[in-house]
């Protein structure tokens, strides 16, 4: 009778270990099994996932390591430019050293005369105006002169621009008249007399107060060419001057508009000529401002006109 108890005994607890057995591995069975990471192997001769974004593998690297990618478009360079004088005179009018244009010339005396800050404009920060004194010879020049730059001679193989932005803030008239003269200019004669010029001219008995192209070669010798242009106050008009390397071709243009060519050019190293814009007074005493004045800009460059 124990024998018998105790087989049972046995049978029962082993038939719990295989229903305990069972229900653990149902168990296990429905249980969700961890997703092991997938491995990649990327093969190095493969395509750059960013090649359509520029390919910058051979791009140096800074101190951190970082790559330093190279600029996607290359900087425009001119490589015939020698010589280029920019003044947009935002620090006004006075003289110094390290200013770009070297003369900011006066003379005729009178009192009032003189180079002076002019108000500034929504389109023009940096401006300055011509103020005539009481003298009746005043006479005002921005000149295109470097310390080490006085002259140019055209022909030569160097091609050059003048390019000046100006408005009025008074009209020549018969009691206070004066000429001005935007270009290349020779320094021979006290202006505004000239015996050279490649210039825009005005006053209100030329041309019928309309703008002029003026190409003189010597006394007496010239080509006068009406613009068609007759100027308004306080209205801004960019003049520039190029004349081609040559010295066969001089181009006019006014806010960007070509209204002149000329080739009769009095050209080689005897024939010199300076980058201005003068305000020369030919009558009058009465104080006034001639013109004002955003910016002049003086280009040399090597085998070819400028045509910016």
């Amino acid at each position: 009778m124990q024998k018998q108890i105790r087989l049972l005994s046995v049978l029962s607890i082993a038939v719990l270990n295989l229903f305990l057995g069972i229900g653990y591995a149902s168990a296990q069975t429905q249980t969700a099994q961890p997703v092991k990471p997938a491995i990649v192997t990327t093969n190095k001769t493969d395509k750059n996932p960013n090649e359509s974004k520029g390919d910058y593998s051979s791009a140096p690297s800074d101190l951190a390591g970082r790559l330093v990618r190279p600029p996607l478009i290359e900087p425009e360079v001119d490589p015939t430019l020698n010589h280029e004088v920019f003044e947009d005179f935002l620090n006004g009018s006075n003289y110094t050293p390290l200013e770009k244009i070297n003369q900011l010339a006066y003379a005729g005396g009178g009192t009032g005369q003189g180079w002076g800050y002019s108000a500034a404009y929504e389109d023009a920060w940096g401006v300055i105006e011509a103020r005539h004194g009481t003298g009746s010879n005043s006479r005002l020049d921005l000149v295109g002169k470097t310390p080490n730059m006085h002259y140019v001679a055209i022909g030569m193989g160097t091609a050059y621009e003048y390019q000046v932005r100006f408005n009025f803030a008074n009209l020549s008239t018969p009691t206070d008249r004066y000429v001005t003269f935007d270009g290349f200019f020779d320094g021979d004669n006290t202006d505004p007399e000239f015996d050279r010029g490649i210039l825009f001219r005005y006053s209100d008995d030329i041309n019928e107060g309309r703008f002029q192209v003026v190409i003189r070669q010597g006394p007496g010798v010239e080509t006068l060419i009406d613009t068609g242009i007759a100027p308004v106050v306080d209205t801004w008009y960019r003049f520039k001057v190029t004349v081609n390397a040559t010295g066969t071709e001089a181009l006019f243009f006014v806010d960007g508009e070509l209204v002149a060519t000329a080739t009769d050019l009095a050209v080689g190293a005897a024939n010199r000529y300076t980058a201005e814009s003068n305000n020369d007074r030919l009558s009058g005493t009465t104080s006034f401002v001639s013109r004002r004045f955003d910016y002049v800009r003086f280009r040399a460059t090597s085998g070819r006109a400028s045509r910016l």
